[in-house]
């Protein structure tokens, strides 16, 4: 079976591009020298793929790459703090958890998921 392995954001300014996703994300960069591109580390405490920044060129986006989020709303509010624009606000998907997309300060539409797993409300109280 093929799993994602990577994932690339087209981007015309890098430097707002690692600013936006440093701050929403806390996603760090490297450059990678041999070419114009930038490493995305997303990070090593929960599972995931990492990837890059490469130069806006003549592609246009065919994918939305979902991040995951503890806390959906308070990511949505880092979006938009940062440059950001929510395109779809949250959806409850049954099972799933809720699901939001938002456009980077570059237009690139991205999605964020608070999973079932992740949702930070306590459990309803039994009756008795």
């Amino acid at each position: 079976m093929s799993k994602i392995v990577h994932f690339e954001i087209e981007s015309n300014n890098f430097e707002l591009s690692k600013a936006f996703y440093g701050a929403c994300f806390g996603w760090t960069f490297e450059i990678y020298e041999h070419l114009d591109y930038h490493l995305i580390d997303t990070g090593k405490d929960v599972s995931g793929i990492d990837g890059g920044f490469m130069p806006a060129g003549e592609y246009d986006q065919k994918v939305i790459l979902t991040i995951n989020v503890n806390d959906l709303d308070e990511k949505l509010e880092q979006i938009v703090d940062n440059g950001g624009t929510v395109i779809m606000p949250p959806q409850d998907i049954p099972g799933v958890g809720r699901l939001a997309y938002f456009k980077d300060p570059l237009d690139t539409i991205m999605g964020m998921l608070q999973s079932v797993a992740n949702k930070t409300e306590s459990p309803p109280e039994e009756e008795e």
